[in-house]
């Protein structure tokens, strides 16, 4: 896993030539600077920043690597253009309208919206283009600047965004679905800035989906962020929604810390409509990303409180059972990473016997195989990763492939194999890539760093981890898991 630790300046260059992925190239070090300053040196955010800056063209794609531009990395950030206005009262009107969509306005309806006149608005618009403020795309208008964030609106900006909400609704209808592209970013970034929860609900929730759909996963936080922070007089269900997802998304971009704060949320939400089956489904993703923390204890009160929600609840149809499989499974995880080598094993050996389902049977085999090894057990390990290996190849689980193949070349090593443990890590690697598996990604490539600081390839093992040596060695070889409900 990569570190939890925050980076330093040097290990944040370090980590975004490696997401961009241009070695011939490196980024410039004030752009490492500029990351850890915009993210405090934590992973998550530091990918969020660097697509941040990427989407407003402060690095962009130049032959077969990246142009750096430092002017509008600053623009960007806000530090040369606090205060900056454009000139002119008409100007600085339309501006502001145009600052409440940022996706563009079509001519005719910015026309109709800043109240201005036909002639005044284009004169407006004509000055805002000759300072740059703004361009014209076919009939579309889009500003060139705008602030990072758009801040407290005053009440003419309030009014203007509530005129230009209801004049886009009666364009576009009430179907989220049909909606374009530019019309829903417009809506949820005019919603947010209204503060309008009703609207949010509708806006956010579609846009978040389609950032999904794109892997825009840091523009999905920053919107769920936003729309948590008005649902504290809304329906319970609706709370309990967007926590649930802002758990899910912040786990996704590496920040384990706000997923597992998130859900705790979520269960705090006391409603009804949150069965015991939701309710054990929340304390179980709780769990997994308490573990990612390291917290063997929390994690394990976590585990137990599924547990209990789920025996509550209805437990005699198809998802209930998977549901009880996949708790039985995480508690023995939480008992490995507690250093309860022979308890893992005994659940795990209980659990086999009593013909768990195929993806969680081969979850489970992968465990007791980890079990085994902490163990001593080399050979009896082996056989349980390689059963388990057998059934996802069979089962098509990427995720579980990869973390198999991690476990077998931690065996290897073991056993004083090291060359079959680096290709085994490196077939690990290729899987995790082929699939498109972050975690996976960073697993195997913490692994081969170890196994490069073993002989002495210094240079290699700080290029795998992308961090300090001493993060490295700190973290120590991670083995491979996988979810059961993969």
């Amino acid at each position: 896993e990569l570190s939890l630790e925050p980076l330093s300046a040097e290990a944040t260059e370090r980590y975004a030539a490696r997401l961009l992925g241009d070695p011939e190239s490196p980024p410039p070090p004030w752009l490492g600077a500029e990351l850890q300053r915009l993210s405090d040196g934590r992973v998550g955010a530091i990918q969020s920043a660097l697509a941040r800056l990427q989407a407003g063209g402060a690095i962009a794609p130049e032959g077969s690597g990246w142009r750096y531009e430092r002017a509008r990395a600053d623009e960007l950030s806000g530090e040369k253009a606090v205060g900056a206005q454009p000139r002119g009262r008409d100007a600085r009107r339309l501006w502001r309208l145009l600052s409440l969509a940022p996706a563009g306005l079509h001519a005719e309806v910015g026309t109709q919206v800043a109240g201005l006149g036909g002639p005044a608005t284009e004169a407006a618009f004509a000055s805002l283009v000759e300072e740059q403020w703004a361009r014209e795309a076919g009939e579309r208008w889009t500003l060139t600047r705008r602030p990072l964030e758009p801040g407290v609106l005053d009440e003419r900006a309030r009014v203007q965004a509530r005129t230009l909400l209801l004049e886009l609704e009666r364009r576009l209808g009430q179907d989220p679905a049909s909606w374009g592209a530019e019309a829903c970013e417009n809506l949820c970034a005019l919603a947010l800035a209204l503060r309008d929860g009703a609207w949010a609900a509708r806006a956010v929730r579609e846009a978040v989906r389609r950032d999904r759909d794109e892997g825009a996963l840091w523009r999905a936080r920053e919107r769920l962020e936003a729309w948590s922070s008005l649902t504290k007089g809304s329906p319970a269900a609706e709370r309990i929604e967007v926590l649930r997802a802002l758990g899910e998304v912040r786990g996704s971009l590496g920040d384990p810390g706000g997923a597992a704060e998130s859900l705790a949320a979520a269960l705090n939400t006391r409603s009804p409509e949150l069965g015991q089956a939701a309710r054990a489904e929340l304390h179980l993703a709780r769990t997994q990303h308490l573990l990612a923390l390291g917290d063997a204890k929390a994690a394990g009160e976590a585990v137990e409180r599924a547990a209990s929600s789920h025996s509550r609840g209805e437990t005699s149809d198809p998802a209930a059972e998977l549901l009880g499989w996949r708790i039985r499974s995480l508690a023995i995880q939480v008992a490995l990473k507690a250093g309860e080598r022979a308890r893992a094993l005994e659940l795990a050996d209980q659990a086999l016997k009593e013909a768990p389902p195929a993806r969680v049977r081969a979850s489970v085999e992968n465990l007791r195989g980890l079990a085994q090894l902490h163990l001593g057990r080399l050979e009896a390990a082996e056989a349980s990763f390689r059963e388990a290996l057998e059934s996802c190849r069979a089962l098509e689980l990427a995720a579980g492939v990869s973390a198999c193949l991690s476990n077998l070349a931690l065996r290897a090593d073991q056993g004083g194999e090291h060359e079959a443990a680096v290709a085994l890590h490196l077939e690990a690697l290729e899987e995790a890539h082929r699939a498109q598996l972050p975690a996976a990604v960073a697993t195997a490539e913490a692994n081969l760093g170890n196994l490069a600081n073993r002989r002495g390839r210094v240079e290699e093992a700080e290029t795998r981890y992308g961090v300090s040596l001493e993060d490295a060695l700190r973290r120590g070889f991670s083995p491979g898991v996988f979810a059961t409900d993969a």
